[in-house]
């Protein structure tokens, strides 16, 4: 499966690199790139539940690393490759990055990536890892989609970014130290 996901990451960084966006690239680079999110969501659905010991370590993850720093991830490890090749390869915020170089489809992107954290909070939420949250390599993008997404008043990325913000609500309520990652920003930009 990991090797599928190299493949299709590696034609999306082909047509990332391109120096014309088409609308038929940019489809193929959403199709590519759901194709990757589902095969994430996959493998942490089939991943048994964490151990107590692989909670301990989760806790570490959530105590010690702060929102600044990227954490390491070993690609060679059985239990999560394709997981660790997402965090590894940065995709979420490659994604966002190039998306906004992309006026004629940022509405359409802005909505791909809103729906794709939608689900991956979803399934966080449902096998109670919140705590990978706490990772750089998704809530750097995630804020960075979010407070972009804020300032659009079409009514499909309002719906997104409504249903992603109560998931990540739902996530606080689980772990109240993810408030400092997500909210606490906002609070900071007020003044």
């Amino acid at each position: 499966m990991s090797e599928i996901v190299k493949e299709l990451w590696r034609q999306i960084v082909f047509l990332m690199n391109k120096n014309t966006k088409a609308s038929k690239d940019v489809d193929s680079i959403k199709l590519h790139l759901s194709k990757i999110v589902d095969l994430l969501i996959d493998e942490l659905n089939n991943v048994k539940s964490t151990t107590r010991n692989e909670r301990a370590e989760m806790n570490i993850i959530e105590n010690h690393f702060s929102r600044d720093k990227d954490f390491a991830v070993d690609e060679n490890n059985c239990d999560w490759p394709i997981f660790n090749f997402f965090i590894s390869h940065n995709i979420f915020e490659v994604f966002f990055l190039w998306s906004i170089s992309c006026a004629d489809f940022l509405t359409d992107l802005e909505y791909e990536q809103l729906y794709h954290f939608k689900s991956l909070i979803s399934t966080l939420l449902q096998r109670e890892e919140t705590n990978l949250l706490f990772l750089k390599q998704i809530h750097r993008p995630l804020l960075l989609l979010v407070n972009q997404a804020s300032f659009r008043h079409i009514s499909s990325i309002e719906y997104q970014l409504v249903m992603v913000l109560n998931q990540l609500c739902a996530c606080v309520c689980k772990n109240n130290q993810l408030f400092q990652i997500f909210f606490e920003p906002l609070l900071l930009d007020v003044s």
